[in-house]
């Protein structure tokens, strides 16, 4: 029993590799049951050598069958085969028929034919000529391929479509004319055909497939017709022969590389608007490479590791075109190491990834305003790189500068500055030395990259970003900042933004800006000069209402202050040893004032305030303040100031009104404060039956206390001042 099922498993498996029906001559062949035709089978011969005529009709027990086809890998790697007579009854020739049968020299296809399978002749290496009868209507993917002997080969004009790599390497053949039935070349279809030096493509076809005529080196023209559409990718990929090539006006895309390797271009036309990007078409001039964009534009790269200097040119003229230079190329001077600097014209507008990554001898770079885009670690690596200047405000950088670590001057948008990541400092630049930013949100990330930079930090300019406050801490202890430039959309300044800034000398804030918080300013001590809404004593149109407490305290060397209108309050020791101001102006809109407000502003030398009503303060809000400089309040206000507690301490009061250019003047003020210890007697004043030595007029001066004319003067009675009318 074991013995039989041995047999009967060789006997299936021999069924199943060689099936055939019946064998006649050592043909085998296969019935089809539909047509009562039958087919040369199948099937791997090897005995087959010299010459085989296949018969038009075979007898099979007493029945004569009609031989319609040749099936697939019939005579498969057939290799003593050299020629085959095919009758006129075959209508097909399968898939691999003749694949591998090296030794066929000639076959002559009959006019019965309709179509070639795939691989039909793949690798008839020997095969010199091949006439397509009429009746084929397709060439099957690979049908020729590999056939290196054959010179000629004539396509009729009933084929209506070529296979993929149909005639693939086909390395002899040197001429094709494509008939008019064709409406597409298959990808591969006339690929390593090397010694083609001649191509016929007819108006019929409408694409042209991928590697279609990929290393085809020895042609030296091809005429693309206005119904092709669509170029495949690397359709004519190595034609290193090829001198000239129009793309006509139907082509809407041109596949990746298209064009590539055709080193022998020096004409070439373009359709306006047609993006061939990827089509591969570079060429080397000037020791630069410039890929062509489209029919106006080119991009540029490094053909070699250049040295020293480069200057980009604006226009290249190559190909019997002249190109503007728009893009700087992905990786175009990567690893550039002895490149020290680049001039970029305003022709480019694009810098693509990794443009400059590696050079490590560029110390300075100006981007022109025309560039708009930055790619990713564009500058990456540039370890020497200490100026970065991007004039383009709006332009989109897609990476950060990590490692850059050298630089020191940068202008250009925020984002790169936002990238940095507080849990790899070490990864970013600590150096900066000036900063403008021209546009974007800075955000916290951002701050905090720059105040790593609070060793060396000198200028920074936010005034083209568009962030409405300064957030806490965001300068704090910046100790070298000498010159700042605030958002011109700014709403507040944050707790100690810019406090410990000690060599700050001055601030403009804008006329946006409602809030200064606490310390926002604080131990800025070489600040001079604060200016609202642009302008120093000229602050009408700021929208500032709250000053926070100690918000510029200790600002040693501030000289004059005037505070705008808009303003409701001071916080406590908000210019607390401010030790140089001598004047101070404060507005009508001013309601309080904190605790030591203007302590130790021991050198102030005059006030105006122009509230009608008196701000409230305490008693320390000008501690150490000379509370006998000229103090200006409105003509209506004297009284007022006069009697309320702590203003009335100061005794040198006069109308605002006189020293602003109003009406001029004073007004009679009554006897306050223990007004029945002032008395007076023949013009002269005395308090507590003592007369002081002088008394203070209205408009601030002293004089003698005698013979007083009619009026307003002022006098200290128990060290509050009191405002005495003689009449």
């Amino acid at each position: 029993m074991k013995k039989l099922f041995t047999l009967f498993l060789t006997l299936f498996v021999a069924s199943s590799v060689w099936a055939y029906d019946f064998e006649v001559d050592g043909i085998y062949y296969t019935f089809d049951s539909m047509s009562e035709t039958v087919a040369v089978t199948y099937g791997y011969y090897s005995g087959y050598s010299d010459n085989v005529t296949i018969p038009s009709s075979v007898t099979y027990n007493g029945n004569s069958y009609s031989v319609t086809s040749i099936g697939g890998s019939a005579f498969n790697n057939c290799s003593g085969l050299t020629s085959v007579t095919i009758p006129n009854s075959v209508t097909s020739i399968g898939g691999s028929a003749f694949s591998g049968c090296s030794g066929l020299t000639s076959v002559t296809i009959p006019n019965s034919v309709t179509s070639i399978g795939g691989s039909a002749f793949n690798n008839c290496s020997g095969l010199t000529s091949v006439t397509i009868p009429n009746g084929v209507t397709s060439i099957g993917g690979s049908a020729f391929s590999g056939c290196s002997g054959l010179t000629s080969v004539t396509i009729p004009n009933s084929v209506t479509s070529i296979g993929g790599s149909a005639f693939s390497g086909c390395s002899g053949l040197t001429s094709v004319t494509i008939p008019n039935g064709v409406t597409s070349i298959g990808n591969g279809a006339f690929s390593s055909c090397s010694s083609l030096t001649s191509v016929t493509i007819p108006n019929s076809v409408t694409s042209i497939g991928d590697y279609a005529f990929e290393g085809c080196k020895s042609l030296p023209s091809v005429t693309i017709p206005n119904s092709v559409t669509s170029i495949g990718g690397s359709a004519f990929y190595g034609c290193s022969g090829l001198t000239s090539i129009t793309i006509p006006n139907s082509v809407t895309s041109i596949g990746y590389r298209a064009f590539m390797g055709c080193s022998g271009l020096t004409a070439v036309t373009i359709p306006d608007g047609l993006d061939v990007y990827n089509a591969g078409l570079e060429f080397t001039k000037d020791n630069m490479c410039y890929k062509v964009l489209n029919s106006k534009e080119v991009s540029v790269s490094a053909y070699d590791y250049p040295t020293g200097d480069i200057i980009i040119p604006s226009t290249v003229t190559i190909v019997g075109n002249t190109f503007a230079v728009t893009s700087i190329e992905y990786y175009a001077f990567s690893g550039c190491i002895g490149l020290t600097s680049v001039t970029i014209p305003n022709s480019v507008t694009s810098i693509e990834n990794h443009a400059f990554y590696g050079c490590i001898g560029l110390t300075s770079v100006t981007i022109p305003n025309s560039v708009t885009s930055i790619g990713e670690s564009a500058f990456s690596g540039c370890s020497n790189l200490k100026t970065l200047i991007i004039k383009n405000g709006t332009c989109s950088i897609e990476g950060d500068l990590s490692t850059c670590t050298a630089l020191t001057e940068y202008s250009g948008p925020a984002d790169p500055f936002n990238k940095y990541n507080s849990s790899e400092p070490g990864s970013f630049s600590t150096l900066l030395e000036k900063i403008t930013l021209t546009s974007g949100v800075l955000d916290r990330n951002g701050l905090d990259y720059i105040n790593l930079s609070y060793r060396t930090l000198q200028e920074i300019d936010l005034s083209g970003i568009e962030n409405t406050n300064i957030p806490d801490m965001a300068f704090n202890n910046c100790y070298k900042l000498e010159k700042v430039t605030l958002p011109t959309q700014l709403e507040s300044v944050g707790y100690k933004s810019f406090a410990g800034c000690t060599a700050l000398k001055g601030i403009s804030l804008p006329a946006t800006v409602t809030k200064i918080d606490n310390s926002a300013f604080e131990d800025c001590r070489k600040l001079e000069q604060i200016l609202f809404d642009g302008s120093e004593l000229k602050a009408s149109t700021s929208n500032l209402e709250t000053i926070g407490d100690w918000a510029f305290y200790n600002c040693h060397n501030l000289k004059s202050l005037e505070v705008p209108e808009g303003v409701i309050s001071i916080g406590d020791a908000a210019f607390y040893g401010c030790t140089y101001l001598q004047d101070l102006k404060l507005p009508s809109t001013l309601k309080s004032m904190g605790d030591n407000t203007f302590a130790l502003c021991e050198n102030l030398k005059s006030m105006t305030i122009l509230a009608e009503n008196p701000p409230s303060l305490y008693e320390k809000s000008f501690y150490n303040v000379d509370h006998t400089i000229p103090v200006s309040v409105p003509e209506s206000s004297l009284k007022a100031y006069a009697e309320t507690e702590y203003w009335s301490e100061f005794i040198h009061y006069k109308s605002a009104d006189e020293q602003g250019g109003g009406q001029g003047g004073s007004t009679a003020v009554s006897e306050v404060s223990n007004a029945t210890a002032v008395t007076i007697v023949n013009g002269q004043i005395l308090v507590n039956g003592e007369a002081p030595a002088f008394v203070v007029t209205v408009s601030g001066q002293k004089i003698a206390n005698a013979n007083l004319k009619a009026g307003v003067y002022f006098v200290v009675v128990d060290g509050k001042t009191v405002g005495v009318s003689v009449r």
